[in-house]
Order: structure tokens, then C-alpha cells, then sequence
């Protein structure tokens, strides 16, 4: 979490937490319960889905002084039990940023109240100042199998901004940028444009399970390889497949986009395109196309999608006319359930049911308008070609310094760290209200020696969540602590649910 201010001087910041990468105010979620549970077909994989709910997210509780919304991606972090939700701002409300969500889905349901928002983190440049305003327009995202965060900018065809693949730490701060190849990038005079369209670029990312790929495609074709999607009118997007380790190119394919299934009212919009891509492995995916046209609303369908027998078009500047594009077979549409229908553009793998089915969430983007809703869709989804729920980073080893970090947000925010020595400064009892404890007690540790750099703090705040005496320590003593990190304090507020470890 890092707020448009400086850092204070205070140095004992982070939190040892048992749950939670993030603590911030919580949103209010509103609207009617979901539907019955139903089943879809099966896929090509053997694949199927069951619905487990809806939930609807209110716009009432804004994060950092900026209204909760635009989520356009998701991803589940194991390490924290997170949701992660990438927020499209270009920084007209807010910087661009990301979402930590607790999802409830203990009950094998999805309901209104299920869904809140417990931080937010600001996105950066690599030397911890934030992206710009007008510099990127954040659409697809992906959780590495070594924690770091994988983003996608459609870029700005306009003024001949690119898009890009940036890998980012937990605390939203820049690691590096990939480019696409040059026939990606949005280039030439209004009568021979080439490259991504405005509106139109990198919506979709996904990573192979293995961490090794990252695909990525562009929302329809690009400018000098066919038209936009319409009613009666397909379009031919391309998938990009990169290595995620040295950001080449390792494959192109084409991805015909299906047509609108019914046309706007007259001189109304029409849009539509391919919105998120989900890695299954093997070369399948799961694919997500929705559509909007006036007067006749949205229409949102899941693909699944094999790229095996689809030629490679790799660093062809225009498409070859004949190219065969990736197998593709309607898996679920949406307007086969009794759901409510909104602006559909995000779609994560979360943590497994009692059962063993992997749930699969998506969520809707509301683009910041009143007349448009923040929809969160749970389902369980099994078959062979499912992914197994991957596993938790280890421990990382780590000091006080490198706890804290130099930005706002600690770099091992949600993640579990352990051997973490210093020395109790002070002790702290726990505050109660109305009969209860509304705060627990716990101590602050430094690291007796620090590391001599000035943007980093030396301490850290442990808390006593298991009740007053769990850890009998007094100022002086030596401690090694293990939990996982969070952040408290943000602006005097005190986070909620925090269900805390310690040494």
C-alpha cells in the first residue's frame, strides 16, 4: 500500500500477520443474492462448471480517498488467501492501482457480503514514484509461481503509447517492462495505422502454470490485420506468447474473435472483443469474450481453447490471409443463466473447495459509472486439465530493513517470512472497548544494528493476537520472529479482522 504521501518517520510500520497482505477501510457490498447453483456443458477437456453465486460490490466505501472500481483482472495470491483485483484507472479517480479482496467462500457460496476490499496498492516506476497519470492502462494480470505480479497495458493508440508486460514486486514497485514486437505498436498516419487500436490492446494475460509463458493478446485484430468485432463481423486478435524469464517472443497465433450475437438499435455501439485469457497448460485455455450493443445490453462467453493445431504467425507484420487460427469451443454462455449480466473482463483460479473442484472467479467492470455494476461470479470448475492449486512461496528469510523496505508498502507484504531477529523496544497492552478487545497488544523489535540506509526502517511492529501474556517478553530481550507481513497505520486507521502470528 503506498498513499500520495511521504513516508512518515515512524519506524515501526509492518505487522506479522496470520491472514490478510493488506488492511485498509472495507467496501460495502449491496444488491440481490445469486442464483441457484447450475451446471454447463462439458468441454473438449472434460471440463465443467457448476455456479455458486453472485455477489455485487456497492461503490459506498471509497479506498485512499479513490472510489473502488474499474476492476478489469484478478488473480488469487496462495500466499495470503488474497484476491487481487487490477483496477484499469488511468488515473482519472486515482493512481493506477491494485486491489486486495477477501473473498467467503467457506459456505460453497457466493453472496452479497461475501466480497470486500482490504487494501490498495499503488502502482510504480522502478524508482518507487507512481505511474503517471494518462501512462498506462492497466488491464490484464498474473501471479508468478515465485510471487511477483505480471500486469498488461493496452498503452494509448492516440499518442502512439505501446503496450507493455510489466512485472511488479507485492508492493506494486517496478521490476522490469516488456515490450511487444514493432507491428504491436501503435504506429503510422491516420490511412495506414498498424499496431494495437485505442481501447484495444493487451485486455488479456495470462501465465503458463509452470511460470514459464506469459500469453497475451490484443482485445480484436490489430490495426493493419482486419476490422473490429460487430454484429455479423468476426475479428482475427492475436495471441502473443512471451518467455516470462528473458521477455522474448516465442509464438504467435490467430484468435478469431466471435461476432456480436445481435446488433446495436440504430446509430447506437457496438464493441466487443477478447477480454481475458486463463492457462490451463499443455497449450489450453480458457478464453473470455464479451460484447456490448445499445438496446440490447452485454453478452459475456467462456471459451475453452486449444493452440495446438493453429499455425504460427510469429513476427508476420500483417496476417496471412489463410492462416488457421487456435481451435476454440464455447464452453458457457452467459445468457443460459439467470444471472445479472454487466461488463465482464476479469476471470482468476482461486484456492480449491472441501471437494477438491478449483474455483474460478470473474468479475465485471463498472468503468466508474453509476449506471454499471461491480460483479463478482463464483464457480467451481473440475476436470482433468485443471491446474492443482500451486503452493505457498516457502518462508522467505529476512531482516528487519528488508521487511520494511523503501517504499510505502513493505516488498513481502503477504508473504510469510521467518527468523526475523531484533530486540523488543517496548511493550504494548491490548485496547478494549465495551467489555472486548477491539486491538491487540503485542511489542515493537529493531534491529539493533540497522542497515545504514535512511529510506528503509528498522522496525516492526509484532502483534499479540492470541490474547494478553501469549508472548511474555519485556524491552531488551532478543527475539526471532516468523508470520506473515501486512501493513497497519494507514493514516491513523486501525485494520479490521486481523488475525495476527508472532515469534
Amino acid at each position: 500500500m503506498r498513499p500520495p504521501f511521504r513516508r512518515p518517520s515512524v519506524r515501526l510500520a509492518a505487522v506479522f500477520a496470520g491472514a490478510g497482505a493488506l488492511c485498509a477501510v472495507l467496501a460495502g457490498c449491496g444488491g440481490a443474492a445469486g442464483p441457484a447453483p447450475r451446471t454447463a456443458d462439458e468441454a473438449p477437456a472434460g471440463l465443467r462448471l457448476e455456479l455458486l453465486g453472485v455477489a455485487e460490490l456497492g461503490k459506498t466505501t471509497p479506498v485512499d480517498a479513490a472510489p473502488v472500481g474499474g476492476l478489469s483482472a484478478l488473480a488469487w495470491q496462495p500466499s495470503s488467501g488474497r484476491w487481487l483485483a487490477l483496477s484499469d484507472d488511468r488515473g482519472d479517480f486515482g493512481p493506477p492501482r491494485l486491489y486486495a479482496l477477501a473473498v467467503d467462500l467457506a459456505d460453497g457460496r457466493l453472496e452479497d457480503g461475501d466480497v470486500e476490499v482490504v487494501g490498495a496498492t499503488p502502482l510504480a516506476e522502478a524508482d518507487g514514484a507512481p505511474l503517471a497519470a494518462r501512462s498506462a492502462d492497466p488491464e490484464g494480470l498474473a501471479l508468478s509461481p515465485h510471487g511477483t505480479l505480471w500486469i498488461s497495458s493496452e498503452g494509448d493508440a492516440d499518442r502512439d503509447a505501446p503496450p507493455w508486460l510489466r512485472e511488479l514486486g507485492t508492493d506494486g514497485v517496478t521490476r522490469r517492462v516488456i515490450l511487444p514486437p514493432a507491428h504491436f505498436l501503435p504506429a503510422g498516419p491516420p490511412d495506414d495505422r498498424r499496431g494495437v487500436r485505442f481501447n484495444y490492446g493487451f485486455e488479456a494475460l495470462a501465465i503458463a502454470p509452470d511460470g514459464r509463458r506469459l500469453i497475451t493478446a490484443g482485445e480484436v485484430a490489430l490495426a493493419q490485420d482486419g476490422p473490429v468485432v460487430g454484429f455479423g463481423q468476426s475479428s482475427r486478435a492475436r495471441l502473443l506468447v512471451v518467455d516470462a524469464a528473458s521477455g522474448r517472443p516465442l509464438a504467435e497465433h490467430v484468435y478469431e474473435v466471435d461476432p456480436l450475437p445481435a446488433p446495436a438499435d440504430e446509430g447506437g455501439l457496438e464493441v466487443g472483443g477478447l477480454v481475458e485469457l486463463l492457462a490451463l497448460g499443455d497449450g489450453r485455455l480458457l478464453a473470455l469474450e464479451r460484447t456490448f450493443a445499445t438496446g440490447r445490453g452485454n453478452s459475456v462467453r467462456l471459451y475453452a481453447v486449444d493452440l495446438a493445431g493453429a499455425d504460427r504467425v510469429t513476427g508476420a507484420p500483417r496476417l496471412p490471409r489463410r492462416a488457421r487460427p487456435v481451435e476454440k469451443r464455447l464452453f458457457l454462455d452467459f445468457a443460459r443463466l439467470d444471472v445479472p449480466l454487466d461488463n465482464v473482463e476479469g476471470m482468476a483460479l482461486g484456492p480449491a473447495l472441501p471437494d477438491g473442484r478449483r474455483t474460478l472467479v470473474l468479475v465485471s467492470d463498472d468503468n466508474f459509472s453509476a449506471g454499471q455494476r461491480t460483479l463478482f461470479y463464483a464457480f467451481a470448475l473440475s476436470g482433468a486439465a485443471v491446474p492443482p492449486v500451486p503452493a505457498a512461496p516457502p518462508p522467505a528469510r529476512a531482516t528487519i530493513p528488508e521487511v520494511q523496505g523503501v517504499a510505502h508498502l513493505s516488498p513481502l507484504a503477504g508473504r510469510e517470512v521467518a527468523g526475523v531477529e531484533g530486540v523488543v523496544t517496548a511493550v504494548a497492552a491490548p485496547v478494549e472497548s465495551g467489555g472486548r478487545i477491539t486491538l491487540p497488544g503485542g511489542f515493537w523489535m529493531e534491529d539493533p544494528a540497522g542497515d545504514g540506509d535512511p529510506a528503509t526502517a528498522d522496525g516492526l511492529w509484532v502483534s499479540e493476537s492470541g490474547g494478553p501474556g501469549r508472548y511474555p517478553v519485556a524491552a531488551g530481550d532478543r527475539v526471532r520472529a516468523s508470520g506473515r507481513v501486512a501493513e497497519v497505520g494507514r493514516r491513523g486507521e486501525e485494520c479490521r479482522r486481523r488475525q495476527l502470528a508472532g515469534p
